[in-house]
């Protein structure tokens, strides 16, 4: 299943928008795994974003598992989200350029099994048309 990638690429424009303005970062509490967290930056000062250690160690005292992994790729995640939706745009785009040109090299495969019937006036017209074509592509 192909996904939409043009509302893919909205929606996560619109998360985005809404979101800390970046970039995050992991901040380690004091210990591996103790009150990690990840943070943004808004107008210029530290905004928490997540809390990323579990209530239960909290309360039973206990030490959570090493979440730094889990934290780093958030952060990561996050931090390139704007180049990956200029590269799925630029994809999109690139995708139905080469859509259109397939479009127009169907119409050239149909046209030249019947070339051997055409005149050189025809001929002329229809290469003439062609660039036409090519040049005016959006």
């Amino acid at each position: 299943m192909t996904p939409d990638i043009e509302a893919l690429v909205a929606r996560l424009d619109e998360l985005r928008a809404k979101a800390t303005p970046g970039p995050w970062v992991a901040a380690l509490g004091s210990g591996a795994n103790v009150m990690t967290a990840i943070s943004g930056d808004r107008r210029g000062e530290v905004e928490f974003v997540a809390d990323c250690l579990p209530d239960w160690a909290l309360d039973n005292c206990a030490v959570a598992p090493d979440h730094r992994d889990n934290l780093n790729l958030i952060v990561a995640a996050v931090n390139a989200l704007p180049d990956l939706l200029a590269a799925l745009r630029s994809q999109a785009a690139r995708i139905a350029e080469m859509k259109r040109d397939m479009v127009a090299l169907q119409e050239l495969a149909r046209v030249m099994s019947c070339i051997h019937t055409m005149t050189d006036e025809q001929l002329a017209e229809l290469m003439s048309n062609a660039i036409a074509a090519r040049s005016a592509k959006p």
